[in-house]
């Protein structure tokens, strides 16, 4: 076994699966990758009848200020909430799930998923058209599904532009001007200027948000979210920011950092009629430009927790042609 996993994960496999006794878990696989707000492993089990089977394991972070980030933004109840009450709405877009448990008062949580262990894995840094359009497509068909239709049965669904999210964004926001007085962002200087027009025109943003909020949004849609079966489609995972808001988030996000430059410039046309197409109408030009400012913010909010230069141009460079491609730069 190359990695542990807590009991409570353990005590969810035993109660899911009739596992073999007296242990029934054979290996565990650290799944690690940059910017994770949880612990993941692939975790393979022999069960009571003699059969194996690999399971995708999630609990929370073993560290302590990533943990309060959760809590602060209800990413694990949000995640838990999401496989409970939408997943089965979304065929083979995203993992089935086998143990979905969430603890509101001490926010520890564990998910038991489906494997895709056999899928490659999105890669932001070397994304290629054709991959950028299956998770295009995908997740137009998940908007489209989702448009304006019982969203409001789901209290544990934040709005984009709610309060929760609006008292976030200022908190970051100051924390990012009191670290660029401090010299520090600085490779995250090509998305600044239009961070702080952010700042300087936050409720009008806002209310233009609202206006165009009719759906679920992945909240965090990237190509280092998504898995590419050998078939076809594609795998969205990491619903830790799923929320009610404007599919031009997930578009920006997906289209911005997923391309090189040359290569968003030359197909970005294409990309949003495919979306369009796949989604039944879908994002209007604002929207999308809405996306990529939003993207700069979020971005910059994760560059002052890790320092992400190895990733400065997906995270900065890429972000800010497009935004300056779309005139937000002026």
């Amino acid at each position: 076994m190359t990695y542990d996993i807590p009991e409570p994960v353990r005590a969810a496999f035993a109660t899911t699966f009739r596992l073999a006794e007296p242990d029934g878990v054979l290996s565990v696989e650290r799944v690690a990758r940059p910017g994770r707000m949880s612990e993941s492993a692939r975790v393979r089990v022999r069960e009571a009848d003699g059969g194996t089977r690999t399971v995708f394991a999630k609990w929370p972070s073993r560290q302590a200020r990533i943990r309060r980030i959760a809590r602060l933004t209800g990413a694990y109840q949000r995640e838990v909430m999401f496989y409970r009450d939408l997943a089965g709405q979304c065929g083979a877009s995203v993992p089935r799930v086998h143990h979905a448990a969430h603890d509101s008062g001490t926010d520890e949580f564990v998910l038991l998923l489906e494997d895709h262990g056999e899928a490659r894995p999105g890669d932001d840094g070397h994304g290629s058209v054709a991959d950028v359009r299956r998770a295009l497509t995908t997740i137009a068909g998940l908007h489209a599904r989702w448009a304006g239709e019982g969203l409001d049965r789901l209290p544990w669904l934040p709005d984009w532009h709610g309060p929760q999210v609006r008292r976030y964004t200022r908190f970051e926001l100051d924390r990012i001007a009191r670290a660029v007085a401090r010299g520090r962002l600085a490779h995250a200087r090509p998305v600044l200027p239009l961070v702080a027009q952010l700042g300087e025109n936050l409720d009008e943003f806002f209310a233009l948000a609202r206006a165009s909020s009719r759906t679920v949004v992945h909240g965090d849609l990237h190509m280092d979210q998504v898995l590419l079966p050998e078939a076809s489609g594609a795998v969205i995972v990491d619903w830790q920011l799923v929320q009610r808001g404007s599919a031009g988030l997930d578009v920006a996000r997906l289209l911005a950092m997923g391309l090189p430059t040359e290569e968003r410039r030359r197909h970005e046309a294409e990309l949003l009629g495919a979306y369009r197409e796949e989604a039944g109408g879908g994002v209007l030009l604002d929207e999308y430009r809405r996306g990529i400012v939003w993207t700069a913010f979020m971005n910059t909010s994760y560059a002052l927790s890790s320092g992400p230069e190895t990733f400065s141009n997906v995270l900065f460079g890429r972000v800010a042609a497009a935004a300056a491609d779309h005139g937000l730069l002026a």
